[in-house]
């Protein structure tokens, strides 16, 4: 049997919010851009038996049996899965659905099955129920719209892909001991959000459509950013029921992104339930002095914060060279 190493990249997402809640012909849908950090990271190496080594052991391991069951196997692929670094977990950056579409590639990969479409790759490991931002992402990058999930489908149509300029710059910025919503709690939340109005709901799809996607087609840093954060509020409106009424998940993001915005920062937002925050920056210095800036200006005095690019492709695959006695 020939020896076989896989590495696999996987971007995080940052998902600017959803478009949709009970509305209309279709429900969900949203925005968000791929970044290339946090980054994960798996290897698998051929082995007589599947095994998994690293954090997130357990995930890893029920991601392959779902894997496995869809596809109509009766064992796990014979392999050896290495977790070299994951993001941390419930923060808004879309880790789950990143480490699950990791470990179905992988597997497509050791075994020499063919590559699905994003969309099926995502069903094979339980993921896409809700939004769609991070199914595409993984193959893709940039800057993704879907279009929301209308009955009887599985998975929300892709509506969008974009680029994000090379320069520009993601600053992310969290409390360390806050987590977002997540599992029942998370669940419980959309079972209980009121509808949004007809209104509401093309109102921030009209700010996609016509304002954030044009200026990102120009280049237009500026404009793009004011149109990410009008966007983000709109959203976020609709879920200040289980945001202690704020439009961000509680006052201390509330007072995190004020004090952004008083740095005169035009892109500033919440990734999905937060609490991660982000500054959308014109280059690496702009990134650099907005960092001193909101750590001179803030509250908090334990702030987790991570420079980061658009991530241009996606995920990355590629076969490790073994090394040379």
């Amino acid at each position: 049997m020939k020896h076989r190493s896989i590495e696999i990249v996987a971007p995080s997402r940052l998902h600017f919010g959803l478009m949709s809640l009970g509305h209309g012909p279709r429900k969900f849908g949203g925005v968000g851009v791929m970044i290339d950090a946090p980054a994960l990271r798996l290897c698998a190496h051929t082995a007589s038996s599947f095994s998994v080594d690293g954090t997130n052991s357990t995930r890893v391991e029920e991601f392959a049996r779902r894997w496995a069951a869809f596809h109509q196997r009766q064992e796990l692929p014979a392999c050896r899965i290495e977790v070299i670094n994951t993001p941390v977990s419930h923060v808004g950056l879309g880790s789950g659905t990143q480490l699950a579409l990791s470990v179905a590639a992988i597997l497509h990969v050791m075994t020499e099955t063919p590559f699905p479409k994003p969309a099926e790759l995502s069903l094979s490991v339980g993921r896409g129920q809700r939004s769609a931002v991070g199914t595409y992402g993984f193959s893709l990058g940039g800057l993704i719209v879907e279009r929301g999930k209308s009955t009887g489908e599985l998975i929300s149509p892709l509506d969008c892909h974009m680029s994000i300029p090379a320069d520009w710059r993601f600053v992310l910025f969290r409390p360390k001991d806050m987590l977002g919503l997540s599992g029942r709690t998370e669940q419980f939340a959309f079972d209980h959000l009121p509808s949004m109005t007809s209104d509401k709901a093309v109102q921030l799809a009209e700010e996609v459509r016509l304002h954030m996607l044009a200026a990102l087609a120009e280049e237009n840093f500026a404009e793009f950013g004011e149109s990410v954060f009008r966007y983000g509020f709109g959203s976020g409106t609709c879920f200040a029921d289980f945001q202690d009424g704020e439009a961000y998940n509680g006052i201390r993001l509330k007072q995190l992104v004020d004090a952004a915005r008083s740095l005169g920062v035009h892109g500033v937002g919440q990734s999905s339930w937060g609490p991660t925050l982000f500054a959308i920056m014109p280059d690496k210095g702009a990134a650099l002095e907005f960092v001193e800036g909101i750590r001179k200006t803030t509250f908090e005095a334990d702030l987790e914060i991570t420079l980061a690019s658009g991530s241009s492709h996606g995920a990355r695959i590629c076969e490790l060279t073994p090394a040379v006695e």
